[in-house]
């Protein structure tokens, strides 16, 4: 039998079956479960290396910034490089054109004077009974007792009597011990002045006053004033007769303030007991030459060196006149000490 149904063309019959056909099911339906698990695992994967990927483009950016840092800091390093180094001179020059003046580190209370050392004359403590500073009374005390110890205690020996010699001429001429000085200065400035009794090297309490009067913020004498002075100018002095020069220089020392008078006029009385007692060992003029320019500070300037070591002699004559003739210019003198 027959079927009642006309025949249609192929492209009619896939039409109408395309347009009929069923929707296709879940994945799950088509694909095996293993493709679909590795598919998944895929999907992970891919997610983890994205992330990854953002670390790593942070991190390289990070680093990126820390090598222009590192290339900034390298050019700044060679440009100091190339700059010349200033020399020491050069920065101890700023540091001082930097500094703030001696005034204002007084006012600030950074800067204050020592007791006794590096300081005005009328602020060091003085002995009561003469006015005069009493380092000067002690040492000066110190040094006679000790060269009269050196003196009468030698023995026979040459060796002895050579060396006893030795130490009472070199007297304010022989260095002493530049450690023990300044422990010595350190102390007095404490106000322990009995630590000069237990000091035995005579050169170095002889070399401790001389750097007390070289401190002094006033000195005792100075070269100008005897440059600007009508009577002992040294054109005018050389012209005078012995009696002239030692009136002249009487009457300039009494001009002088009083508290460098009276601490000139005991120095110079030791000095000249010194010479006294010791005169075939210590002279006034070899006296003069190491004491003086801790005495007489030479404030002239010289730019020929032959004309300073001459203007250094004549200010040590000065000197040298007041030790030989301390006894008019400085009345009232007790040749030899023997207390304080």
């Amino acid at each position: 039998m027959q079927s009642d149904r006309k025949p249609r063309s192929l492209i009619d019959s896939f039409r109408n079956r395309s347009g009929h056909s069923p929707h296709p099911g879940p994945l799950s339906d088509v694909l095996p479960r293993n493709v679909i698990q590795q598919f998944n695992a895929l999907k992970e994967s891919v997610s983890k290396l994205q992330d990854e990927n953002e670390a790593l483009k942070l991190q390289l950016k990070n680093l990126q910034t820390l090598v222009a840092d590192i290339s900034a800091k390298l050019q700044a390093v060679e440009e100091r490089l190339d700059t010349p180094k200033p020399t020491l001179w050069e920065r101890l020059k700023v540091s001082l054109l930097n500094r703030p003046p001696i005034d204002v580190l007084k006012n600030q209370k950074i800067y204050k004077n020592e007791p006794c050392f590096n300081t005005e004359l009328q602020n060091v403590p003085m002995d009561p009974a003469t006015g005069v500073p009493q380092i000067v009374v002690l040492c000066c005390f110190l040094i006679e007792k000790h060269l009269m110890e050196y003196n009468t205690q030698v023995n026979d020996s040459e060796e002895d009597i050579m060396e006893a010699a030795k130490i009472i001429s070199g007297i304010y001429r022989a260095p002493g011990d530049c450690v023990e000085i300044q422990k010595l200065r350190f102390k007095i400035n404490d106000n322990r002045y009995d630590c000069l009794e237990y000091e035995r090297n005579v050169n170095t309490i002889a070399s401790l006053l001389k750097l007390f009067f070289f401190e002094l913020k006033t000195p005792l004498l100075r070269d100008i004033d005897f440059l600007k002075s009508l009577d002992v100018n040294p054109h005018i002095f050389g012209t005078l007769t012995m009696d002239g020069k030692v009136s002249a220089l009487k009457n300039f020392i009494e001009q002088i303030p009083e508290e460098n008078f009276r601490t000139l006029k005991h120095f110079i009385l030791h000095l000249t007991r010194l010479t006294f007692t010791y005169s075939d060992l210590i002279t006034s003029k070899g006296l003069s030459i190491s004491i003086g320019p801790s005495i007489i500070r030479i404030e002239r300037h010289f730019e020929n060196l032959d004309h300073r070591a001459e203007h250094f002699s004549i200010m040590n004559n000065y000197l040298d006149y007041l030790i030989q003739y301390s006894d008019y210019i400085f009345p009232q003198m007790a040749i030899i000490s023997t207390e304080v």
